[in-house]
């Protein structure tokens, strides 16, 4: 089979579900340029992983405080590239964690800790097609 009948998947359309159009993402990128652009995305998929790690932590460990936190700067990720379904997720838990409410807290992580996830693989594809 050869990649001209079938080419690989566009990593903007694989990304769609996650962050629409892509057009708070591109425009950050044509701003920055080629060279900053793909660091600019590095450090996404780091802080991404960062802030993900330490929520299921905090999760388990029952840190509200830290749940608190680490959803605050997830919001700021993904909302700045346009993630709006994890952006009103990771405002959820947020609401959550100031609830103390546990449960509602494991629900919400769970969903941002796929999606958050299926997000960094995105970016990567993004980064390494750029």
């Amino acid at each position: 089979m050869s990649l001209a009948a079938n080419p690989p998947p566009c990593p903007w359309a694989a990304a769609a579900p996650l962050i629409g159009d892509g057009a708070a993402l591109r425009g950050i990128l044509d701003l920055a340029g080629p060279e900053t652009g793909q660091r600019i995305l590095v450090q996404m998929e780091l802080d991404l992983a960062a802030t993900l790690s330490a929520l299921q932590e905090a999760v388990v460990s029952g840190d509200f405080r830290t749940i608190r936190a680490q959803s605050h700067v997830l919001v700021s990720i993904v909302g700045t590239i346009g993630a709006m379904r994890l952006h009103a997720a990771a405002r959820r838990l947020n609401e959550s964690a100031h609830a103390e409410d546990a449960a509602r807290v494991a629900f919400e992580t769970a969903e941002l800790a796929r999606d958050g996830a299926a997000l960094a693989r995105a970016i990567g594809r993004i980064r390494a097609q750029a």
